[in-house]
């Protein structure tokens, strides 16, 4: 079985657009090859590796995001566990239930344990119950610096809301292309087959192995 002309998987796809566009600029090119590729792919070629360079760009951006938003979850956690240890050793029993109840019958762990926008959600109402019990004197210290390190989960976690939601623009827009591209790759193959011979089109073409 002979090799594949036509490119069935993105790395292929994005390797003959590079091709391609490379190949039609060398200085000895044949003026029939150049003709055909700015004619059928001109367009589309270009614009899907700029459609992939940008996906890339955003997947990168993406995971730094996700990564400064662990980040901040973990110096959250601590601080929040920071604040119930200095509740239990510094305050009454008393105080320190009631304190822990208005997590709405969820232990300091759980809430740490869920997903990041769980938890911002959940200490949110924590923080707003907490701050309207001014009988209740706690930590004062201890809790100025989680409501800080919270602050700064909320930032992070927005920050990667807006990110993954760039991406899958990119990734949307990419897949566009990709099918632009694709179909116009084909379409060169089937010019140059007819006009040049299968065995000339193989020479100027990427080829892929059988499946």
């Amino acid at each position: 079985m002979s090799a594949r002309l036509s490119p069935r998987i993105r790395s292929e796809k994005l390797a003959c657009a590079i091709h391609v566009e490379d190949a039609a600029a060398q200085p000895g090119a044949d003026p029939f090859f150049v003709e055909k590729v700015r004619e059928l792919v001109g367009d589309s070629g270009p614009a899907y590796r700029a459609a992939m360079d940008s996906l890339r760009r955003a997947e990168a951006a993406t995971a730094i995001a996700h990564g400064e938003e662990e980040a901040a979850d973990a110096d959250s956690d601590k601080a929040g566990s920071d604040y119930f240890k200095a509740l239990r050793l510094n305050c009454s029993p008393e105080v320190a239930k009631e304190v822990q109840g208005l997590l709405g019958g969820r232990s300091p762990s759980d809430v740490m344990k869920g997903t990041n926008r769980a938890q911002l959600f959940n200490l949110d109402r924590f923080f707003t119950l907490l701050d309207a019990r001014t009988d209740l004197k706690t930590p004062s210290d201890r809790l100025a610096d989680w409501k800080a390190k919270h602050e700064v989960m909320r930032a992070k976690v927005n920050s990667s809301v807006l990110c993954e939601s760039a991406q899958r623009d990119a990734s949307a827009a990419a897949d566009a292309a990709e099918a632009s591209f694709t179909g116009d790759y084909r379409l060169l193959i089937q010019h140059l087959n007819l006009l040049w011979g299968e065995d000339k089109t193989r020479a100027a073409l990427l080829s892929f192995p059988p499946r």
